[in-house]
């Protein structure tokens, strides 16, 4: 048997991954025709490499299973290192293969090249992967390959990567003649038990629900905690799904950009659970004073992140699943009336879903109240990943996600393309610079005939470092305004064969839109916005979670001695809806 038929055989026997991402180059034809030929699997044959590996991410993060990024040798390998490191950083198990010129050319006559398009894609990607082995040996080929899946898919998640030499792929092999496969070793857990009693004497807890639910697969015993407790809750940003939108307490999006009702519970909690986040700068802010008052929590599966020392907590290192079902079984009872009544005049007074705050918030909150159950919600990176966290309504089976820690523009298109390949339905919103980062993935929407709705809100202009600059430059927009301009997406649409409409933000019209939107068909709406649509509420440097800017008077939520709300009375610019 092929080498190169065993693993894509071997891979659809461990995971069930059916569906393999990549662009074909020499050094991986052989197994991208052990695709072709294997009935059980498929290739999505992308338009780049660094949209492939998106694309296994998106699979993998909709789909709960491994996902398969593969590409060739040389420049096909090192245009996976951007997706590599998103999956590291966001914890998502991805297995990429990578081709490799034959063994008898690689680092032959210790020269720096010898192989055409011969690359060291091992030592450039070990930062950024839990594995990382190029093998050298056909009969290694099941040891190892059963090792990178088990480690992609074992406590912590994330990618892996095999590196197959041409000559490897095509070596005929006995498939009862392979190394043995190996026992990894359990890490241990530190401690597995909540205190109850401080969460049942706390008077202002507080849970914060972080991408470690989704990774667990937990949202379902987070949702029954929530609704035994009525516990009010917040969100990272890779968070937002954990949270159904109708669950009374749900306080949103909290960080630098986040909900004001959620800043400001999280800034008065007494108690604090965290669910599988690492309490981030983006999360806290960079005055963290308030966040020392506070009995902490933090549950996760990585050691490392428990043993961060920013702040004085408990630590419990388990698996979030198994963690929330436990406490599900616990007969708890809490007595927080004061803070749930105080939670929900936080929201009503600031409910940027409900005000209509900002132009593209109310454009936003439509659309997500259109979005049907069952769909994903993939977000790009910059102003619109932040209006779109801000004004989220998640529905039951919905998920929605983005790139979190490594923030790459470019990402959501790509993604979606995984996210959709089974026929989920999948709504991009996006932004005039991201989503030309990978423009040329339109061409598969309109191949596979996907369903997925890019929502592009277009301002023109790179408006998060723009505000950046305006702030803290006297305005010289370098880059994002000067030298910068975006294309018709209306005709780039069409020229792909997509269908496409163009919208500006004042004649915005849900009506006018809704059978596209039901439709199953891709398509792009193009909204266009003023220049300089900011992004509000945002957290100034210099400034604690309560005060992001625009300054609005508190006073009226000092509603006890216990709530240490800053008084904001008499500080100018305050702005009365959000």
């Amino acid at each position: 048997m092929k080498l190169s038929d065993y693993l894509v055989q071997e891979i659809f026997n461990i995971t069930g991954t059916d569906k393999f991402f990549g662009y074909i180059g020499g050094m991986i034809a052989h197994i991208v025709d052990s695709i072709y030929k294997n009935k059980n699997i498929e290739m999505i044959n992308t338009i780049t490499e660094q949209a492939a590996g998106f694309a296994a991410e998106g699979y993998a993060r909709t789909y709960n299973k491994l996902g398969i990024a593969i590409a060739t040798s040389g420049p096909g390998a090192t245009n996976l290192v951007t997706p590599i490191a998103n999956c590291y950083f966001d914890s998502t198990p991805v297995l990429f293969i990578t081709g490799q010129v034959n063994t008898y050319e690689y680092k032959a006559y210790n020269i720096k090249q010898c192989g055409f398009q011969e690359t060291n894609i091992i030592d450039i990607v070990k930062p950024i992967t839990k594995y990382a082995k190029i093998i050298n040996k056909a009969e290694d080929i099941q040891k190892e390959l059963h090792k990178a899946i088990n480690i992609a898919l074992s406590g912590r998640k994330g990618p892996v990567l095999l590196d197959i030499p041409m000559n490897i792929q095509r070596t005929e092999i006995d498939i009862n003649n392979l190394s043995n496969i190996e026992n990894l070793k359990k890490e241990k857990n530190i401690n597995n038990k909540l205190n109850l009693e401080a969460l049942i004497k706390a008077k202002r807890p507080l849970i914060l629900a972080g991408n470690g639910i989704n990774l667990a697969n937990a949202q379902k015993e987070l949702i029954n905690f929530l609704n035994k407790t009525q516990i009010p809750v917040v969100q990272t940003l890779l968070g937002i799904s954990t949270v159904l939108g109708e669950y009374k307490y749900n306080m949103g999006f909290i960080g630098t950009y986040g909900e004001r009702y959620g800043n400001l519970a999280l800034y008065n909690c007494d108690y604090l659970l965290v669910l599988g986040s690492r309490l981030d700068i983006r999360q806290t802010g960079a005055k963290i004073d308030f966040m020392h008052q506070k009995h902490i929590v933090q549950v996760d599966i990585d050691n490392s992140e428990l043993n961060c020392p920013k702040f004085n907590k408990e630590i419990i290192n388990k698996d979030l699943q198994e963690f929330l079902k436990e406490l599900n079984e616990q007969n708890i009872q809490i007595n927080i009336t004061e803070w749930k009544e105080y939670c929900t005049k936080l929201k009503e007074k600031f409910n940027y879903k409900e005000k209509h705050y900002s132009k593209p918030n109310s454009i936003l909150s439509e659309l997500f109240n259109k979005f049907e159950e069952n769909t994903n919600i993939i977000s790009d990176v910059g102003q619109n990943q932040m209006w779109a966290a801000q004004s989220a309504v998640i529905k039951p089976e919905q998920k929605m996600f983005s790139s979190g820690g490594l923030g790459c523009m470019g990402f959501a298109l790509p993604a979606a393309i995984g996210a959709s390949i089974n026929g989920r339905k999948t709504y991009v919103i996006t932004g005039d610079g991201g989503l030309q980062m990978n423009l040329q993935e339109l061409e598969i929407l309109k191949r596979r005939n996907l369903p997925v709705k890019i929502i592009v809100l277009n301002n023109k202009n790179l408006g998060m470092v723009r505000t950046f600059q305006e702030l803290y430059f006297d305005k010289r927009y370098a880059s994002t305004v000067y030298d910068y301009s975006a294309p018709d997406f209306h005709k780039i649409a069409n020229a792909y064969g997509l269908d496409s409409v163009t919208i500006s933000s004042g004649d915005f019209r849900l009506e006018d839109i809704e059978e596209i939107l039901e439709s199953t068909s891709p398509v792009l709406i193009n909204i266009t916005f003023e220049q300089n649509t900011q992004v509000e509420p945002r957290l100034e440097f210099g400034s604690s979670i309560e005060n992001a800017s625009p300054i609005v008077d508190l006073t009226e939520f000092r509603i006890n001695s216990k709530l240490e709300i800053k008084d904001t009375t008499g500080l100018n610019n305050v702005h009365k809806g959000g």
